[in-house]
């Protein structure tokens, strides 16, 4: 069986050209996002358009959005990018992957510590901050999202 990177097709210098970020505006994940994209200046660096989608009202269960976001979760990140002469694009959920699509594109500011691979320290270091990352995300923030029923 193939792996997904054997089917790859490099091409040299491809470049995201365009963003398009979909939030709400009372989502702490699409909060992290729209947080990072400050920080890292990323709107003056890229043509970046932000969507703000109807959580409450129950927007992002729509048939449009869900073609765009089959889990139907917020936030939503589509990268633009050339190929050719064609503009193709990629969908990218969870605010974890967004946020480490984010950092690698858009280095500066580092937001996350540099690793030196003769320094097991700087290794500890920024896996601390996906530790802290992933509680807020997985262990503290899932309790309170809207997306889970509540019981009888």
């Amino acid at each position: 069986m193939a792996s997904i990177a054997s089917k790859r097709i490099l091409r040299p210098s491809i470049r995201p050209t365009f963003l398009h970020l979909y939030t709400a505006p009372y989502s702490g994940c699409s909060a992290r996002v729209r947080i990072t994209a400050a920080l890292k200046k990323i709107p003056e660096k890229i043509k970046m358009e932000y969507h703000t989608i109807d959580y409450r009202g129950g927007e992002h269960q729509e048939e449009a959005y869900k073609k765009l976001n089959p889990n139907m979760s917020l936030p939503t990140l589509v990268v633009e990018y050339p190929d050719g002469e064609e503009t193709r694009s990629i969908t990218i959920t969870q605010s974890l992957a967004i946020l480490d699509w984010l950092e690698h594109w858009f280095p500066e500011p580092a937001l996350l510590p540099s690793v030196n691979e003769e320094d097991p320290a700087s290794w500890a270091d920024r896996a601390r901050i996906w530790e802290l990352a992933s509680l807020v995300a997985c262990d503290i923030q899932p309790p309170q999202s809207t997306r889970i029923p509540e019981e009888d």
